[in-house]
């Protein structure tokens, strides 16, 4: 498997997890065999195709069997996907180790790199339900060039990529060839594929798939070349973005010379509806010190200019691995050394010189992920301990994390309740919270049992309010298109600027169910009855601050009448 990998981290010794660890493991959204039972001899080998989110389990390079296993997105409608042949069966002419393995976004083919193929990719056509059955092959268009992997980009365009040259397809799968749409040469030291969303054809009857290359060039590897691949019904489109370096520090092994830039250190993230791409950089401490100064430099990708740095997350002063990843448009970078996640968000206000924002984690100290059930095979019934922080994980974007070594896969969420407490302040947890894509019920609860056990001032209910009426009142301009603006010209095509969710803002009527409540609730003091009119008040100046409607300003004086 590829991607971020602990597999050069030491072992630690377990820690102590705390019962109000706010990140936690998902049930197992895959539990598979790590050895075949009907023949302990044979290979098994785990693949993850990250465009597609699907897990593949290959027994004897296929010849017994391959499973495959689907990774939910966060925030999916229900039934978004599911999988047509979750159990199918290999025959083709080829053998020998696999080293790469994807389907169509349709399922009717699968598509293999194989080890003593180095330049050519097997195609195998549904024949059953359970079988595919070898069709055609295509080898790489560049001679002598070796083919490092391929991505499907919709239904009918395939991606090549060799360490010379892109090489972009039309898939005729009816006919069993391929068509070159455009062949670009370039040195290729690694790269990176990032399918973004889907958008509108030209002509509204299909949807078209987008996605996001990234080449590394030079010897240090840190002149990045960022492409943009297009489907479409029969034809495909790339856009050449402006390349950008990434600012290396000195290394401390080769004197007067920068560090190289590893594919190890690099992700594609989408945060906020927007794409960067991110880099973790050690920097050397003073002369004949241990220390580093590690960071997470942002990088946001746009379609007229170079991308620039426009976060830097500061991460820790020790050496070691990182892995990232993106849950509910948070970064968690996971510190293996420590056995703790740093938590940032990028909307939350930070130091600025006017160009670059630095961050430093949101919660102080770190926490860790929760202590999680052991994965049970439900063939076998064998159980096993689920490590945290394991050296054999595997973390995908944007929330998927795999341990191939007792086979299971999870994915990383947030829980509203255990984090809400770690918070300084009350201000502090609702800015937060409008950010989280579904915590309105838990805001409304929030300012309930603010006011249901008096926990809060009139000065800070003040401060509340109008950052609750704020964030409503730019959701109601975005919703009508008032101040929003669509996509600008320096944004990727199928990105919009970010607004506030729905079912991130409180609406008015949800207000009116707390005041209601409020004057719902027996009379126990005269204090207690100045208290919410006070807090009316408070409220009605908090909407006339921010200019909201005179009716609706009406309806609460109304209420407290």
């Amino acid at each position: 498997m590829s991607e971020k990998s602990y597999a050069t981290l030491s072992s630690l010794s377990p820690a102590e997890y705390q019962q109000d660890s706010y990140l936690k493991l998902s049930t197992p959204t895959a539990v598979f065999d790590t050895n075949d039972e009907s023949s302990p001899s044979n290979v098994v080998s785990v693949f993850f195709d990250h465009v597609l989110n699907q897990l593949f389990v290959v027994r004897s390079h296929g010849a017994t069997g391959v499973s495959t296993y689907l990774a939910p997105m966060a925030n999916a409608p229900p039934n978004s996907r599911s999988l047509k042949y979750p159990q199918f069966k290999i025959s083709s002419q080829f053998f020998g180790p696999i080293r790469s393995i994807k389907q169509s976004f349709e399922e009717s083919c699968l598509t293999i790199k194989r080890a003593n193929q180095p330049s050519q990719i097997e195609f195998l056509l549904l024949k059953d339900n359970d079988l595919f059955e070898y069709a055609f092959s295509q080898s790489c268009k560049a001679k002598n060039s070796k083919l490092q992997d391929f991505y499907w980009i919709g239904s009918t365009q395939l991606l090549i990529i060799t360490n010379v040259s892109l090489e972009y397809y039309s898939v005729n799968l009816a006919k069993k060839n391929l068509k070159l749409m455009k062949n670009i040469s370039m040195n290729v030291s690694w790269h990176m594929f990032h399918l973004m969303h889907s958008v509108p054809s030209k002509d509204k009857t299909v949807s078209e798939s987008q996605g996001l290359l990234i080449v590394s060039t030079t010897d240090q590897h840190n002149v990045i070349n960022p492409f943009i691949f297009r489907s479409g019904t029969s034809s495909g489109s790339v856009v050449k973005l402006p390349k950008f370096e990434v600012d290396m520090p000195m290394s401390s092994k080769r004197p007067g010379q920068k560090q190289q830039l590893l594919d190890s250190d690099v992700s594609v993230l989408s945060i906020y509806e927007e794409t960067f791409v991110s880099v973790i950089r050690r920097q050397p401490g003073i002369a004949h010190s241990t220390k580093f100064s590690s960071e997470l430099v942002l990088y946001r990708i746009s379609k007229e200019a170079p991308a620039k740095k426009n976060y830097i997350l500061k991460l820790s002063t020790e050496a070691g691995l990182f892995a990232v990843n993106i849950v509910d448009n948070l970064v968690v970078v996971h510190y293996q050394e420590m056995q703790t996640s740093l938590l940032f968000d990028i909307k939350l206000p930070g130091e600025s010189d006017g160009f670059t924002t630095s961050l430093t984690p949101l919660l102080n100290p770190a926490g860790s992920i929760a202590k999680a059930a052991p994965v049970v095979h439900p063939n076998s019934g064998k159980s096993f301990e689920v490590k945290l922080y394991d050296r054999s994980w595997v973390v995908f974007s944007p929330d998927v994390i795999i341990n191939p070594s007792i086979g299971a896969m999870w994915r990383l969420t947030l829980d509203l309740k255990k984090i809400a407490p770690k918070f300084s302040s009350n201000a502090a947890l609702l800015k937060f919270l409008q950010l989280r894509f579904n915590s309105r019920q838990f805001q409304l609860d929030l300012f309930q049992k603010f006011f249901s056990e008096k926990t809060v001032t009139l000065a800070q209910s003040a401060t509340l309010f109008d950052i609750s009426n704020d964030a409503y009142r730019r959701f109601l301009e975005a919703d009508r298109g008032l101040t929003v603006q669509q996509t600008s010209s320096n944004d990727l095509p199928g990105f919009t600027p970010f607004t506030f969710h729905s079912n991130s803002v409180l609406h008015q009527s949800d207000m009116r169910t707390i005041f209601e409540d409020m004057l719902d609730q027996p009379v126990v003091s005269p204090d207690r009855s100045r208290f919410v009119v006070a807090v009316m008040i408070e409220f009605i100046k908090s909407l006339e601050k921010m200019r909201f409607r005179e009716t609706l300003i009406s309806n609460y004086r109304r209420i407290g009448s």
